[in-house]
């Protein structure tokens, strides 16, 4: 037999669900018949549905002076409300300063229930804009309420930026012993090719410094790399020494200090990512093999090993260390380490 009290639910139940199903909600629940009590969550859908979409994402300056655009921008406004509505729409254009370098409006926007209306506006890049990530907002104001989407694209121009990692070079190497280091460089952000030139101070160290490459092709999507050597001569006095790597492309020229500890002991390291590791996603982890050759001395020794992820920035993103006991010859051993999950677009080392 059924109770009274689940008699008035029911008669509830019956009389909420027309209510709130003319408003357009959502309506979950459990009713227990054991105790009579009912568990309702609400859930309001929005009205007004605003999507802002861009022609193309990337934007280009091609050298002299030629601009792609202009940047074609498009407001997409949906109602989906139970009447019709009227509005103002809003969109503005905000370069990589902040700075609201364009703006467009329509007011007295009338949709009717389930319309669907289209709104575009455009903005044309001149040669000075600065280069960077450029933002677009639209806003849609109806009534007491309010709805704001965003876009955004790329302006690049000429070689964009010219990007060498590592940021600095050390190494620890004992007389008549040489001492390798890959130095990768590439553009970042650009629309034409160049050529990158290698350079070095002048004395010690930088006349122990041989490059495989002295010039480098670079165009704005691959990666390129020389081979950096470094000889020192026998009969070298022990000590620390200081000198430079300069490249340059156009007018951009980037320094890379380089520091040479000479000693009479000395190792070399070779790090080697496998092909699978080469290209991996946000938050993966990166596998490098590491090889640890002991030259001198002739004993056994600790060593205390520092592995770094650096990203396009020269940022440092993940760190490990260990102690290694390292007899003679060479060990070896695989590191891994981790790339952020908000990790950027771009080569690491």
């Amino acid at each position: 037999m059924v109770s009274r009290r689940n008699i008035w639910i029911i008669i509830a139940l019956i009389i909420l669900i027309p209510v709130l199903y003319f408003f357009r909600t959502e309506i979950t629940g459990f009713v227990s018949n054991a105790y009579g009590t009912i568990f309702v969550s609400i859930k309001q859908v929005n009205f007004v549905e605003l999507t802002v979409s861009v022609e193309k994402y990337e934007y280009c300056m091609f050298l002299p002076d030629t601009v792609e655009g202009p940047v074609e921008i498009t407001n997409t406004l949906y109602n989906r409300m139970n009447g019709p509505i009227t509005g103002n729409l809003s969109t503005v254009v905000i370069n990589p300063s902040g700075t609201h370098v364009h703006s467009d409006s329509w007011t007295g926007i009338d949709l009717a229930v389930d319309q669907t209306k289209t709104f575009e506006t455009s903005f044309t890049l001149q040669e000075d804009d600065p280069a960077g990530d450029y933002g677009i907002e639209s806003t849609f104001v109806y009534g007491m309420n309010s709805t704001t989407t965003r876009a955004s694209f790329k302006y690049m121009k000429g070689i964009g930026n010219l990007v060498v990692s590592p940021p600095q070079i050390e190494k620890t190497i004992s007389e008549g012993y040489s001492s390798t280091q890959n130095l990768y460089v590439w553009l970042r952000d650009a629309c034409n090719s160049t050529t990158a030139y290698l350079n070095k101070s002048t004395d010690v160290p930088g006349d122990w410094i041989t490059f495989s490459h002295e010039n480098l092709f670079l165009t704005p999507y691959t990666l390129n790399t020389t081979l950096v050597n470094i000889t020192i001569p026998e009969g070298t006095e022990n000590g620390d020494y200081y000198g430079n790597i300069y490249i340059q492309a156009d007018s951009q020229k980037i320094t890379i200090p380089v520091i040479v500890h000479v000693l009479k002991g000395s190792f070399d390291v070779y790090v080697t990512i496998p092909e699978e590791d080469k290209e991996v996603c946000q938050g993966d982890d990166v596998s490098a093999i590491i090889n640890i050759t002991k030259n001198y001395p002739p004993w056994s020794v600790d060593v205390n090993m520092t592995y770094q992820l650096v990203d396009p920035d020269s940022i440092v993103v993940d760190t490990e260390s260990e102690t290694l006991f390292i007899k003679n010859g060479t060990r070896g051993r695989v590191q891994t380490l981790i790339v952020p999950s908000d990790a950027k677009e771009g080569y690491y080392t």
